[in-house]
């Protein structure tokens, strides 16, 4: 679910974090730096393999995260 820009807003200064700390937020989410897009080979430079998305790991790792009666 995504949230307005407005509920955002509120969402972060209900953490506690000031206006412009806020705006800097909503900004980069908004309008993200090209270098955003770039996608860089370090994980496979260090670890010898390739990256793996978010959803992979999840995947790989969630019967870490389920509970059994």
């Amino acid at each position: 679910m995504q949230l307005s820009e407005e509920t955002e807003r509120e969402r972060l200064r209900g953490f506690g974090y000031d206006d412009d700390y806020v705006e800097f937020g909503i900004q980069l989410a908004t309008n993200p730096p090209e270098v955003a897009d770039t996608i860089l080979p370090t994980i496979e430079e260090v670890t010898g393999r390739p990256a793996r998305t978010f959803a992979q790991w999840a995947h790989e790792h969630a019967h870490q995260f389920r509970t059994t009666p």
